[in-house]
């Protein structure tokens, strides 16, 4: 219940003061936090946005592969050494998807097989992250002293950042953006089902 900007109209006052007192997001001192299963949502756009998205602009051909390496590798190169072991998973990510690229003869159809299979490679891993933290933090997130993204802790917590920031390098500006956002709905909403399974059971 990481505490957040609010944003509601004052017409909405009311039902917005229903709705966090039987969320149990109304905190004691008069202020409000958020509700744990925003943690997860949260979690599972950025998630969409740095896999689904990413492979989609692929396939319309806003970077190439070699692109993606490149700027994959520079990123790399541009992380901070006080966590070596986070600096290794991203560096374990991206030898997977060189090898996955380099494991047959190129062209642009096998570069997009393979691309895809690399992403879902990754967004299992980016989920168990995701899953794993909130489990560990679970009582700070439901006191509503949890103030941290759930990659902060996490050992892909720079991959994720080097995958966003792809987006923002080859995508942002883009005027298929739009449409591209409006896509990951659908994957927000499987992913958000994906963590509260995996959570509960």
């Amino acid at each position: 219940m990481k505490l957040h900007k609010l944003g509601y109209f004052y017409s909405e006052q009311d039902l917005f003061q229903e709705i966090c007192a039987d969320t149990g997001t109304a905190l004691s001192d008069g202020s409000y936090a958020r509700h744990p299963l925003t943690f997860l949502m949260e979690a599972a756009d950025d998630i969409a946005y740095a896999t689904s998205d990413l492979e989609d602009a692929l396939k319309k051909g806003m970077f190439t592969v070699d692109q993606f390496i490149e700027y994959y590798k520079a990123s790399i190169q541009a992380l901070p050494d006080e966590d070596k072991s986070k600096k290794k998973k991203s560096i374990e990510l991206f030898n997977n998807l060189e090898e996955r690229i380099n494991s047959s003869e190129r062209s642009r159809e096998k570069d997009l097989v393979n691309f895809q299979k690399w992403t879902v490679y990754t967004k299992q891993w980016l989920i168990y992250v995701v899953t794993y933290s909130f489990s560990q933090n679970y009582k700070h997130i439901m006191q509503g002293n949890y103030c941290k993204d759930l990659f902060d802790d996490g050992f892909h917590k720079y991959s994720i950042e080097i995958l966003k920031g792809a987006m923002s390098e080859f995508v942002f500006d883009s005027a298929g953006i739009l449409k591209l956002e409006l896509s990951a709905q659908k994957i927000i909403t499987s992913l958000l089902n994906d963590f509260i399974y995996a959570v509960l059971y």
